[in-house]
């Protein structure tokens, strides 16, 4: 039922469009999770309630099921301004992890002060479990959100973040880059960012760095004026005199304009 009740992912839907236009696929997606909640909020809330605080210890395939359904009706809810109660309160009472990152995603993506402060609390919360940061960077990059490209750009000169570290270049660029919406984001220079830190990275780490350099495969399905900004730093990567792995896929995402 969690799953019927899903939106396609951006990943899957990219595949079926011609031309990859990030803010429409952003604006109908908001359109839809919206239409949606207000229509069947009475179900959600149903929903919500049936199964939040239920069998919070079990790690039973059923109760797995029952916990994914009633976060995904929570971010249905969050359409909601006056649910939003409903999801702060989720977020500060969290008896499991699974309940207090999925209200935090969900907060990731709110644009109202509930955002700060979910992003804030969770990080002082816990700042001292290094694999619990690095999710809490990788929710922050993964956020369909205006902000999220600032968002990253500042938190490549947070005290916990470093590009020596792969997982955490996994968890803020490489997740940034597979955000279809924020990375393809015409009103940024977020190509021109990537490639500096491909550049970085594969001094460091050329296996890391040609992960990393995956982000550019969409490119030629991009509109006219982002596909030549995207040529023009896979050029520049191409003349950089990268490592062979990094060299492979930037070439490889080259020849496929041809």
């Amino acid at each position: 039922k969690a799953k019927l009740m899903s939106l396609p992912s951006d990943d899957y839907l990219a595949q079926l469009e011609p031309v990859i236009i990030a803010p429409a696929f952003y604006q109908a997606r908001q359109s839809l999770e919206k239409a949606f909640a207000q229509a069947t909020a009475v179900e959600l809330e149903k929903i919500y309630f049936d199964f939040h605080g239920k069998n919070i210890q079990s790690r039973d395939a059923k109760d797995f099921g029952k916990r994914r359904l009633k976060n995904t009706a929570l971010m249905y809810l969050s359409q909601i301004p006056e649910k939003q109660t409903l999801l702060k309160a989720q977020f500060d009472q969290a008896q499991i992890m699974t309940d207090q990152q999925s209200a935090l995603s969900i907060m990731a993506e709110l644009q109202n002060d509930l955002r700060d402060y979910a992003i804030n609390k969770f990080y002082e919360q816990w700042k001292n479990e290094f694999l619990v940061v690095n999710k809490w960077f990788a929710t922050q990059a993964a956020a369909a959100h205006p902000k999220t490209f600032s968002t990253v750009q500042k938190l490549m000169t947070h005290p916990d973040f470093t590009l020596k570290n792969p997982n955490k270049v996994y968890a803020l660029l490489r997740t940034f880059g597979d955000n279809l919406v924020a990375f393809h984001d015409p009103n940024e220079d977020t190509y021109l960012f990537m490639a500096d830190q491909i550049l970085e990275v594969d001094r460091i780490n050329p296996y890391v760095a040609a992960r990393v350099a995956s982000c550019f495969d969409v490119w030629t399905r991009l509109p006219e004026i982002q596909l030549k900004k995207a040529h023009e730093q896979l050029q520049r990567l191409m003349n950089a005199g990268l490592s062979k792995n990094t060299h492979e896929i930037i070439s490889k995402n080259l020849e496929a304009a041809n």
